[in-house]
């Protein structure tokens, strides 16, 4: 008490100066922060697993909703806090960069919806207002990762919300199955224009639904392998993995059931990196995994084989598609059509042997679509983007084998996403974004201490 008394009696003082206080205020700090990290990640994961419903927030209120949110949430704990800081790896910042980059760029082709000198106007969109809420939607998702990467600094609350996520997928698997056989083919809440007969989820759409059901898959895979010997707990362990494997069969089905031919390719590439990597066990599991795909294929894949054998026809529309899409680049290599205006600007460059008889809003290949609206330079950063996150996956993977089932979860992510978005556009979903950026946050920062990189907000 004496030193207290004469430390006060100099005048105002920081109690967390005081040595005897310094442990305590410390600890309370790391409590509010924990508890902090919960309420973040208990949002984040809110937004993750309700977004699919409906039509997989593929919709302008939705990206305008989740975008106030995002920003709410980003300037409250940044008044109460701190304002970001710049991580400290280079990786991170070449990959924050041009992520800048991309979003200025996708701002200024949204000018001409707005009174601005003409010399402005070098990168003009074909449609400024639909770029605008693009540009928006564009911003809504770096908030999304720099949140979550600041999340997934904590391991504990990393590994919850992959189980989460887990739980999550399977309740969307359950729920599509329920639409489909149960209650009158529906898209759960809204009812169904298309895609009659398979699973499309509250998504309405197959492919899209098929993505964000295959990073479901390969995480589950993934947990199982994190999921460590124990003979002191076997029986728990068993109960564990015995409930990982019943929700991947639901998962599965539901997959199947959405009869996507590339959902179900690329989720099988893809699983090979999430399975656990002694030969004994992945002998083992690509065993069951095998079984059980093939078992629900016979069972309940009748529809999905049906389309593999009408795979020439598919093949034959969508090589005309691309190479009117490829004219679409040519006509602006470098400054594009605009971001989210390919549905206006495809249309001057329609013809035959593209049917008329379909609206083609989509050009069924992610890496186009970015090429054709933001053209071949700033288009292509998303590419390095992915380039540049499994490299850090992998460097990562190398250096913590402890912890590795959330990066080869990643790892499997960025693969299945890179496969099935050559032929489709399950990445332009808002839904698969916030899904596959939460699993790139994870993997990359859940074995990483918090002062070697780092987002603060």
């Amino acid at each position: 008490m004496s030193e207290l008394a004469t430390t006060l009696s100099n005048g105002p003082t920081d109690p967390v100066s005081i040595p005897q206080y310094q442990a305590h205020f410390q600890d309370v700090g790391r409590r509010q922060s924990h508890s902090s990290g919960q309420v973040r990640a208990g949002i984040l994961m809110g937004i993750v697993l309700l977004a699919p419903i409906p039509v997989a927030s593929n919709h302008p209120l939705a990206w305008l909703f989740w975008a106030i949110l995002l920003g709410a949430i980003a300037t409250f704990y940044s008044v109460r806090h701190e304002l970001a800081v710049l991580p400290e790896s280079l990786p991170s910042r070449v990959a924050l960069g041009l992520g800048s980059v991309f979003l200025l760029f996708a701002s200024l082709q949204a000018l001409p919806a707005f009174p601005v000198p003409r010399w402005l106007l070098f990168a003009y969109s074909t449609a400024p207002s639909v770029s605008f809420l693009g540009a928006i939607r564009t911003f809504s998702y770096l908030l999304f990762f720099i949140l979550m990467v600041d999340v997934c600094q904590r391991p504990k609350i990393a590994r919850l919300m992959s189980f989460i996520l887990i739980i999550g997928t399977t309740g969307h698997a359950l729920a599509a199955m329920s639409a489909l056989r149960l209650f009158g083919d529906t898209a759960l809440l809204i009812e169904k224009t298309a895609y009659f007969g398979v699973a499309t989820g509250g998504f309405g759409n197959r492919n899209a639904f098929a993505m964000f059901l295959g990073m479901g898959l390969v995480l589950g895979l993934a947990q199982s392998r994190g999921i460590g010997p124990d003979k002191e707990h076997a029986p728990t362990r068993l109960l564990s993995l015995l409930a990982i494997w019943v929700a991947l069969a639901i998962i599965l089905l539901a997959l199947i059931a959405t009869q996507s031919r590339m959902g179900i390719a690329a989720t099988a590439c893809a699983s090979l990196l999430a399975l656990p990597r002694s030969r004994t066990s992945n002998l083992k599991s690509i065993a069951i995994l095998a079984v059980l795909g093939f078992g629900l294929i016979a069972v309940f894949g009748q529809g999905l084989s049906d389309r593999f054998t009408d795979l020439n026809t598919a093949i034959t529309t969508r090589g005309a598609l691309y190479i009117q899409v490829w004219d679409m680049i040519r006509a602006r290599p470098l400054g594009g059509h605009g971001i989210d205006s390919f549905p206006i600007a495809f249309e001057q460059f329609h013809a035959a042997p593209v049917t008329a008889g379909l609206v083609w809003d989509k050009a069924h290949s992610v890496y186009l679509t970015l090429w054709a609206e933001m053209g071949l330079i700033i288009g292509s950063i998303p590419i390095v983007l992915g380039i540049i996150a499994a490299a850090v996956l992998r460097t990562q993977a190398r250096s913590n084998p402890d912890n590795q089932h959330l990066t080869s979860a990643a790892m499997a992510a960025l693969l299945l996403v890179g496969l099935h978005s050559l032929f489709d556009f399950g990445l332009e979903i808002e839904a698969n974004m916030f899904l596959f950026l939460t699993l790139i946050a994870m993997g990359s920062t859940a074995i990483t201490h918090p002062k070697d990189q780092h987002f603060e907000l």
